[in-house]
C-alpha cells in the first residue's frame, strides 16, 4: 500500500468497484435467461402456460434461491470447479459436469435455432457470427463476460419494456384451478432449474471473486480454493461467518433479489401482452406476431440471442480450453449443426430434461450447504463450551492461590 494514498479515496474506489461488480453480476444473470426464446414468449408459454401469478411467483423464488446459493458456494470453494469437487467428489463430479454442459448446450442451441427462425435468409452466417462473437467474449473468463453483459443487458431491457408499453395491449392475470396451479408451479420450477443450472458455472466463478468479480487470472480460483481449505484446517470453523463474509453475503442477497425481480417483471409483462391476443400462441415466435415483426423487434431479438448465447457458451468454452483447440472447434461445429433443429422442439423436448437435471443438482447442493452449516454451528458451540470451561478452571485456580496467601500458616 502506498503511504501517500488517501484512505478515503481508496474506500470510494472500492465502493465504486463493488457497485459495478454487482451490476455486472446482475446483468449476467438476467442476460443468461432473457434471450430470444424468453423475449419471443415461446419459452414462457411452454413453462408458465399464460399470465398466471402463482407460477411466476414460484419461478421468481426459485431464481432467487438458485442464484444466491451458487454465489455463496462459489465464494466458499473457489469457483465452479471447487464447488463440484467439494460437493460431489470424484465419482459423481464428472456426471454433474456433463449435465451442466448439456444444459448450457441446450440453451445455446435454442438461441441459435431461434436466430435461424428469425433470420432465415442469413442462415447459417448469422449463427457463425454469433459463435465467433461468443468465443471472443469468453476467452478472458468471467470478467469479460460480466463486462459484456453490463453493456448489452440494460440496453436490451430498456428497449424491450419500451416496445411492450408502446405497442402491446395488456391483459389481466388468468385464474386457474388448484390442480392446474400445482402443475404450472412445477413447470415453472423446472424452467427456473434449467436456467439456474445453465448459469451455475458463471455464478460460482462470480462468487469466487467475492464482490469484486474481476479475476483475470484463471489461477485465481485455484488459489481461492486452496486458501479456503488452509483456513479450514487452521481454524476448524468452516462456514462460520465473520464480518467480511456477512458483508459479502449481503451483496449476494442484493444481486440475487434484483436478478429474480427483473426476470419476474419481464416475464409478467411479456405474458400479459401475449394474453391480449391468444391466437399468437400457435406461432413459433408469438411476441413478434403481436408487435408486427418490425425492425426494432428483430434487432432486440438479435441482441437477446447474442447475450444469452455468450452466457451459455462460457462454461463450454472454459471446458474446451482444458482440452485444446480441437475441443473448441468441435464445440463450434456441434452448435452449428444443432442450430438447424426446430426451435419449438428444442424448448419442448430438451429443456424439460435439462430442468429436471438442474433441479436435482440444485436440491443436492442446497441440502449439502444446510448440513454443512449445521455442522459448523455445532463445532462453534463445542469450542465455545470448551473455552468457557477452560476459563472457569483458570478462574478457580487463581482464586485458590489467592486464598492460600491470605490464610495464616
Amino acid at each position: 500500500m502506498n503511504q501517500g494514498e488517501n484512505p478515503g479515496k481508496r474506500e470510494n474506489n472500492g465502493t465504486r468497484k463493488r457497485s459495478f461488480s454487482c451490476v455486472k453480476t446482475t446483468c449476467t444473470f438476467v442476460g443468461s435467461v432473457a434471450g430470444a426464446g424468453f423475449l419471443s414468449g415461446r419459452e414462457l408459454l411452454v413453462f408458465f402456460g399464460g399470465f398466471r401469478i402463482f407460477p411466476l411467483f414460484a419461478g421468481g423464488v426459485a431464481f432467487f434461491f438458485g442464484f444466491y446459493l451458487f454465489l455463496r458456494l462459489g465464494a466458499e470453494y473457489g469457483g465452479f470447479d471447487g464447488v463440484i469437487a467439494a460437493i460431489f467428489g470424484r465419482k459423481i463430479s464428472k456426471a454433474v459436469r456433463a449435465s451442466s454442459l448439456y444444459c448450457s448446450f441446450c440453451v445455446g442451441t435454442a438461441m441459435l435455432a431461434a436466430a435461424n427462425a428469425s433470420y432465415p435468409r442469413f442462415k447459417p452466417f448469422f449463427v457463425a457470427l454469433l459463435i465467433v462473437f461468443a468465443v471472443f467474449f469468453t476467452r478472458k473468463g468471467v470478467a469479460s463476460l460480466g463486462a459484456f453483459n453490463a453493456v448489452f443487458t440494460p440496453v436490451l431491457i430498456f428497449f424491450v419494456v419500451g416496445c411492450l408499453c408502446g405497442n402491446g395491449a395488456f391483459s389481466a392475470p388468468e385464474h386457474t384451478g388448484v390442480l392446474r396451479g400445482v402443475s404450472d408451479m412445477f413447470s415453472a420450477l423446472v424452467y427456473a432449474g434449467m436456467n439456474v443450472f445453465s448459469v451455475m458455472p458463471s455464478a460460482c466463478d462470480f462468487g469466487a471473486t467475492g464482490a469484486e468479480c474481476g479475476a483475470e487470472n484463471p489461477e485465481h480460483f485455484e488459489n481461492r480454493a486452496e486458501n479456503t481449505r488452509t483456513k479450514t484446517r487452521i481454524t476448524g470453523l468452516s462456514g462460520i461467518e465473520n464480518g467480511e463474509q456477512q458483508r459479502r453475503n449481503g451483496i449476494f442477497l442484493l444481486v440475487a433479489s434484483l436478478s429474480a425481480a427483473l426476470l419476474c417483471a419481464l416475464s409478467a409483462l411479456i405474458l400479459s401482452v401475449l394474453g391480449s391476443d391468444k391466437s399468437s400462441y400457435s406461432y413459433p415466435l408469438p411476441l413478434e406476431k403481436i408487435l408486427g415483426g418490425n425492425g426494432i423487434v428483430s434487432a432486440l431479438s438479435a441482441v437477446g440471442t447474442a447475450v444469452t448465447f455468450v452466457c451459455a457458451f462460457y462454461p463450454i468454452s472454459k471446458a474446451a480450453k482444458k482440452r485444446g483447440t480441437g475441443a473448441e472447434t468441435f464445440s463450434a461445429l456441434a452448435f452449428c449443426l444443432c442450430s438447424f433443429l426446430p426451435f419449438e422442439k428444442i424448448v419442448k423436448i430438451f429443456y424439460p430434461v435439462a430442468g429436471v437435471l438442474g433441479g436435482g443438482v440444485i436440491a443436492y447442493c442446497a441440502v449439502f450447504s444446510l448440513r454443512k452449516k449445521d455442522s459448523a454451528f455445532e463445532k462453534k458451540e463445542k469450542i465455545e463450551e470448551e473455552d468457557f470451561l477452560r476459563k472457569g478452571r483458570n478462574f478457580r485456580g487463581i482464586g485458590t492461590r489467592a486464598l492460600s496467601r491470605t490464610i495464616p500458616r
